[in-house]
């Protein structure tokens, strides 16, 4: 039988709650009902998931890694964002006029070593043909940190509810920070105590909230450099 407080926040967050509740759910294992109904096919009651970046601050992001590296190039090419719900991947597109200035751009680019002007993000920048004519594929794969003061922090915050077993922060092959991670605790008690006291509140990020929530936490795809 489910605790009162997941049925409870299904009961009054019907706008946030139940609809993240039936995201996990229903697109793995069925509708919403099935994550209610305490079987197996409900959530982990142990796991929470943790969004600590909004995607308007993600796509900022992402806006300015792509205008700094826009400037290093003469064709001054136009950029194009992926839809909204990628733009957690890191990429985006850069659309040339001719084939002789995508050349250039590739040339120039690919490969090459790219810090942004304010430090935060450093690694080396991969420029693939795209589908469509005269686009390139453009991400930053940004290089691993030996210490990773987001994931101290989170350990910190959440760990001060009850034991925490796992901390799971999913990267992309480009490690490009998707802003959401995935925490285990020891029991469910601390979990629903850190859902209650942490769902809304600032985050680390300068500017956005957590939302906070049970969650079923996906194995990581393992990709090939």
């Amino acid at each position: 039988m489910l605790p009162t407080r997941l049925c409870r926040r299904a009961a009054t967050r019907p706008a946030q709650g139940v609809a993240r509740l039936s995201t996990l759910t229903s697109r793995r294992n069925g509708p919403t009902n099935a994550a209610l109904s305490g079987t197996a096919r409900g959530p982990d009651l142990n796991t929470l998931w943790v969004s600590y970046v909004d995607p308007a601050t993600i796509r900022k992001r992402l806006v300015q890694v792509a205008q700094q590296v826009r400037l290093q190039l003469d064709s001054k090419p136009e950029l194009v964002l992926p839809r909204a719900e990628r733009t957690r991947h890191g990429f985006w597109f850069m659309r040339f006029g001719d084939e002789d200035e995508l050349e250039a751009a590739q040339q120039l680019l690919n490969g090459q070593r790219f810090e942004t002007k304010c430090g935060s993000l450093r690694g080396t920048l991969q420029l693939d043909a795209a589908r469509r004519p005269l686009n390139l594929l453009s991400m930053l794969n940004v290089e691993h940190a030996e210490a990773c003061p987001l994931a101290g922090w989170l350990e910190q915050t959440f760990g001060a509810f009850g034991a925490i077993d796992e901390l799971r922060m999913p990267r992309l092959r480009n490690n490009w920070d998707s802003g959401h991670a995935f925490i285990r605790y020891a029991d469910a008690a601390s979990a629903e105590e850190a859902l209650d006291r942490l769902d809304g509140t600032p985050s680390i990020v300068s500017g956005c909230n957590m939302f906070v929530d049970y969650a079923y936490p996906k194995p990581l795809v393992q990709y090939q450099q």
